[in-house]
């Protein structure tokens, strides 16, 4: 029985499985390449399995088919019509009483010959030597009027919906994502009328984008009940800013890559288009300032006997871990641990956690300043109580446990007067770490980002705590003393 495993290898810097199996070599010049490869998308074995197995018999069977066509005998040539056919049939015609041929169509072994000219003998003499110098063929049958019609004429429509119940089968994309993409493509759908997915080209992706540029951010609740051309007559003031239109840019050229790779169309006319940017990546989010940091954490503003305890907890985590919301918003009790003596956070996603990459997975030394804090003893005291979550008052919606939080920091920074979101801390700590002159491979192991190395990526454990503590250490802002806690 055929083992999935045995075509199976995962990305040493993603952790994504790939299915990958080489092709025959007499097969490959008919396919144009050594091997078949592709993603599964997922970076669990068990799932990746199951889409393995289903990829070996479709991949065996394309194979088989291959090789029944190579073995087949080739067809029989016809053989040239002899000269006395093509005389005969040409007698048997009815000729004009002055002796010539009218212009008629003779069919002579399955060709059609059309025949003219000024007598007989010329007529039966042209007629001859052309079928006689050449094997007749037979005539192809008639192509039906109107575009031919493609394997992979499907419309877009099944596509998208082959494409999402792959997605959840394999369980790649968390709810929020699903739901966001499902409006993008729905957008698609009625911009382009449905069409087939393959007859979407440049034009149509291009089209697209202008539209893209002339709607409104959060149009349905803005516009509800609207339809996109009568949205657009209105001319809206506000538009997508440009790194939104970018993101529907870049979800549909996955979905039209997806397609691709499974034969509902032949090109991703979406590659190319997105938007240059006007600023560098770092200049995207800024990191806050001295000032902002001040106002932030200000006991005034920051208080300990918040309504909610993660009211007041998440932007000290925030500010001396790096992390997302997400990943803080969903810590368990048993994530905050010591490890070879070193309190940390485990960020992982056991249970009902999610992480966005494999490398996400890791260990955070906890920074003195939050042990001074309280951290431990609030986290002892949520034991008591008998709690197993951090942040018991939040609630998992829609978009994970820290969709609440999110909603209340937007609200509390806006009354002080700041503009930057909660990710523009972990923006804070990365480059705070960066002036400090930490190395690059440290301060990627504490945000979650992958080792693309072969040496460490590959062949070399996670940083011990131990090794990170110090790093951590390095974080000091200067903002309101403890004695004001």
């Amino acid at each position: 029985m055929f083992r999935a495993f045995a075509h199976l290898q995962r990305h040493p810097s993603s952790g994504i499985f790939y299915f990958r199996i080489a092709i025959p070599a007499h097969l490959r010049d008919t396919l144009g390449r050594r091997e078949v490869k592709r993603s599964l998308g997922t970076g669990l074995r068990s799932e990746a399995t199951v889409v393995a197995h289903r990829l070996y018999a479709e991949t065996m069977e394309l194979f088989t088919r291959l090789e029944k066509k190579r073995m087949a005998p080739a067809p029989k040539q016809p053989k040239p019509v002899p000269a006395a056919d093509i005389l005969a049939a040409l007698d048997s015609m009815p000729v004009s009483p002055d002796g010539s041929l009218q212009k008629i169509t003779v069919t002579i072994a399955g060709n059609k010959v059309v025949i003219e000219g000024d007598n007989r003998d010329e007529e039966v003499k042209a007629a001859a030597d052309l079928l006689r110098l050449a094997p007749v063929t037979a005539i192809p049958a008639a192509a039906p009027k109107g575009r031919p019609k493609k394997e992979t004429s499907v419309t877009l429509s099944t596509m998208v919906k082959a494409y999402f119940d792959e997605v959840k089968a394999t369980g790649t994309q968390t709810e929020k994502t699903i739901e966001e993409n499902r409006a993008i493509f729905q957008l698609l759908q009625e911009v382009t009328k449905n069409p087939t997915a393959e007859t979407i080209g440049i034009k149509a992706a291009i089209d697209f984008k202008a539209v893209l540029l002339r709607l409104p951010p959060n149009r349905d609740k803005k516009y509800p009940g609207k339809s996109v051309s009568e949205i657009l007559r209105m001319r809206p003031a506000e538009t997508m800013s440009n790194s939104n239109v970018n993101k529907y840019l870049r979800r549909c050229g996955a979905l039209f890559t997806w397609g691709k790779r499974h034969g509902y169309c032949h090109d991703n006319p979406f590659t190319g288009l997105a938007i240059r940017r006007d600023r560098l990546p770092h200049q995207q989010r800024e990191r806050f300032t001295i000032e902002d940091l001040q106002r932030l954490f200000d006991p005034a503003h920051l208080r300990r006997d918040a309504r909610k305890s993660y009211m007041f907890w998440l932007p000290w985590l925030g500010l001396y871990t790096g992390a997302w919301l997400e990943e803080l918003c969903q810590l368990h009790l048993d994530d905050i641990r010591q490890v070879d003596g070193v309190w940390c956070l485990d960020i992982n996603a056991k249970d009902e956690k999610r992480l966005r990459t494999l490398s996400s997975e890791r260990l955070v030394p906890l920074h003195p300043r939050l042990v001074e804090l309280g951290l431990l003893d609030h986290v002892e005291m949520l034991r008591k109580r008998g709690e197993q979550r951090l942040f018991p008052e939040l609630g998992h919606r829609r978009d994970g446990y820290g969709q609440t939080a999110s909603k209340w920091f937007a609200r509390y920074r806006e009354r002080l007067g700041i503009t930057k979101p909660f990710h523009s801390l972990r923006h804070t700590v990365i480059d705070s770490l960066k002036q400090s002159g930490v190395e690059y491979k440290l301060v990627a192991a504490l945000a979650g980002h992958s080792d693309e190395s072969m040496t460490f990526g590959r062949y070399a454990d996670s940083y011990r705590p131990d090794v990170l503590l110090p790093v951590v250490k390095m974080l000091d802002f200067p903002i309101n003393a403890m004695s004001n806690y």
